[in-house]
Formats: structure tokens, sequence, C-alpha cells
């Protein structure tokens, strides 16, 4: 029997939002977290507001609206509103009732301000961190760092000259040479046009970095620089030093052949890190092969092939590009940038929405010996990888498992960074 066609649906609805939010949802444990570190942050929070006046949107549902933000991708705050107005699913995550009204994009941003005055997103990050749940997750030995490009809110066009030389509206800069020595956008100032690599396109951006730990990829630090040649070592070091004083021990950085150089070499030795970086030993134009700051000292150890990024991270970064609208401070002091703070956040929760491949049988040890491991396998990207492991291939599975593809993976208790895996190796 055909079903009847209504146009118009009914006007009340008696199920509530947590009867509409599937049981098995990834959102549902992250909420029961979230909600826990909110709750005992209630005093930061009170210290904020004043006892009398017009209520704010609640500190506790903007912060939450931001963390869905980081996890399903969306690209701005006025898409958020809208998505926290027909979307129940985020309704029901961030606390609102069904027919309560949404806020205002620029309210919602004035707010957020707010709480990006008070340093809440970094107290927010650390009471995570220190959550009963969480804690015992973190290793206090091994770390790694690595960097990526954040774009600007700026366009090609306002990096103009800074003596105002050139009339036009930016669009034709073919053939001129611009450097940020004698250019700088007009949008966005502390921006700096850089580009990761040689033969890569340049952009108007700044420089986020992540501090992870090895145990389960969990991001335990991030801060945002100006876009620099130096500025990830400089960046590396700082986090690094803070965190050797906080575990008043010896520790461990895995980092990218980026970080290979003497200088930083020394300083993490100097601070008591053992710098577990990947050699980079290429070869220039000239035929004339470079000398790796990193020798015998550290590669005989075992652990030094074991360490994730040590051999794994080629030239991809560990975070995804993202767009924010502030930078670091005018006087070109590193500091953390609240708008980045989340994303690392992010980073340590199992996203809803993400790559995905299917592995076969067979336990995914994290612990595997890489050293035994084919080389080759170091070099495929993703989709070849995870081909392969779906086929069977065992030397593709450890491999998968272990952490070692080009895409820079991490062994995140049953997830790594773009594989999803179960305690016995399959999706």
């Amino acid at each position: 029997m055909r079903g009847v066609f209504q146009d118009q649906g009914r006007l009340f609805s008696y199920i509530s939002l947590e009867e509409r939010a599937p049981a098995d949802h990834p959102l549902r444990k992250i909420r029961e977290l979230v909600r826990a570190v909110l709750i005992d942050m209630n005093r930061t929070f009170a210290g904020l507001y004043a006892d009398e006046g017009r209520p704010s949107i609640p500190p506790e549902q903007l912060l939450s609206a931001l963390l869905l933000q980081v996890l399903y991708g969306v690209r701005s705050e006025r898409q958020l509103m809208e998505q926290l107005d027909y979307n129940l699913l985020f309704r029901w995550f961030v606390g609102l009732a069904p027919d309560a009204p949404v806020w205002v994009p620029t309210t919602f941003t004035k707010n957020r301000e707010r709480l990006q005055e008070g340093d809440i997103f970094e107290r927010f990050m650390t009471t995570l961190l220190h959550h009963p749940q969480v804690k015992p997750l973190l290793s206090d030995e091994h770390f790694s760092v690595d960097g990526t490009l954040i774009e600007a809110w700026a366009s090609q066009k306002s990096f103009k000259p800074k003596d105002g030389s050139d009339n036009g509206d930016g669009s034709n800069f073919h053939g001129q040479k611009r450097k940020n020595d004698t250019h700088a956008s007009t949008s966005d100032p502390d921006s700096r046009l850089y580009r990761k690599a040689a033969g890569r396109e340049s952009k108007l951006c700044y420089m986020g970095h992540a501090l992870m730990e090895n145990r389960h990829g969990l991001a335990v630090g991030g801060v945002v620089t100006l876009a620099q040649g130096t500025a990830e070592r400089r960046a590396s070091e700082k986090r690094l030093k803070a965190k050797a004083k906080e575990t008043g021990r010896r520790i461990t950085a895995a980092e990218d052949k980026a970080y290979d150089t003497s200088d930083h070499i020394a300083n993490l030795r100097s601070l008591g890190v053992t710098p577990h970086v990947a050699q980079n030993d290429f070869q220039t134009k000239l035929g004339k092969t470079r000398k790796s700051a990193i020798d015998e000292r550290t590669t005989r150890h075992s652990g030094y092939l074991l360490t994730p990024l040590g051999n794994s991270i080629q030239d991809t970064g560990v975070l995804p590009n993202v767009m924010v609208s502030e930078g670091p401070s005018s006087d070109g002091r590193e500091e953390d940038l609240p708008g980045f703070l989340p994303h690392p956040l992010g980073v340590n929760v199992p996203k809803p929405s993400h790559i995905t491949c299917s592995l076969g049988a067979g336990p995914a040890n994290a612990d595997l010996h890489i050293a035994e491991i084919n080389i080759a396998y170091r070099k495929m990207d993703l989709d070849e990888l995870c081909a392969r492991a779906y086929l069977g291939d065992k030397r593709a599975q450890s491999a998968t498992a272990a952490g070692i593809g080009d895409v820079a993976m991490r062994p995140i208790g049953q997830k790594t960074l773009g594989v999803e895996m179960s305690p016995t190796g399959t999706r």
C-alpha cells in the first residue's frame, strides 16, 4: 500500500534530542568527556563574567560548538550557526533545545574573543589532558613535533609594497620581486609570504606547531608563529624545554628532516632532549651529499628506529591546513593563537568522519620492530598501503599498524590518523 505524502510535517514532536542521537555515535563518548571537563572549569568561567548584566552565551555551549567546528571541518562561524539551526545532532551536543534560537554569528565571535582573552582554550586543553580517563594514555617520555602552514584570510592582491609605490589593485604582480622585507598584506599585515618546500607555491600564511605524545598520538601542545625559516625549530625547542621541565626526566623528540640542523640538535641535547630526527642527507644539485647532524650516537639505538616520526614523515605535516582570521602579535613574538588551539584538541578525539581503510586479519601491534619492515613500504601513499593491507599483504599490514606510511600515521588506541582499526586489525 502506498503511503500518503504530507508536505506539511507535524507541528509537535514528542521525541527528545537524546533519543534522536544514535546510541553508538562517537559523539556520545566525546560529549561525556567534554561535559566532565567543563564542570571542572566552572570556577574558571565564573571569574570571566560580571555578576549582573545581560546574559552572554554560556561558555560551556560556546566551547562545545567550537569543538564541533573542528571535528566536522566547518569553515566559518557563520556556517557553524547555520548548522546549529537545523542540525539536531549539533543541537544535542551543544545543549540547545530543539526550539531554542541560535546565536547571531557576530555575537558568537564576540563571546569567543572573551574566552580567548582569558586563555580558556589553553586551560580547557590542560584540564582535558589531566582528566582521569586521558592522563593514563599520555606518555611522559616520548614525543613528536611537527608543523604546518596556516593560510591567512588575505589574498595575493593585498600583498603590496610597504612604501606605497604600487597604486594598482595588486592583481598584476607578474615579473615583480615580492619579499616580506619590502611587501606586506594590507588586510593582514602579520601574515608572511612563505612556501613549505621547493617547487611549491608561496602563500600568505602563519605556521602552526603541534607537540604530540607517542604512546597514543595525542596532542599535548600547540603554538602558532610567524612564517619564518627557523620558526619550526624555535617553537620545537620552546615546547620541548617546557615538557622536559614538567616531566623532570630526559625525553625523546621525533621530528622530520626539516629539523635536521646542527644548532637545533645541539640545543635539544642541552635541554635534556634526545633528538630522534630523520636524517637529511640528500644530494644537492651540484652532486654533494649533505651531512646530517644526527650521527651514530643516536641512530645506533633501536629506539631511534621505533620512533613513529623518525623514519616516516618526509614532507607532510601532522596537522591539516586551517584558515584563521588572527595571527601572532605584531611585534613578532611567538604566542599561542586562540583560534589554533582547538585544532590539536580535535586530534585527541575520534572524528565522526574520516578516511578509513579495511585491514586484513592479524594483530595491529603498534610496537613492531620497524627495522624489519621493508623500506619500500615507507614510501607508499595511503591508498596503495591500504590496498595492499586489504589484500592480505602482511608487511603492508605491519607498516599500517606501526604508522610508517608517507602520510605520518600514528597509533591512537584503536585508531590511527587516516586509518580506523579494531584491536584485531580489522575495521
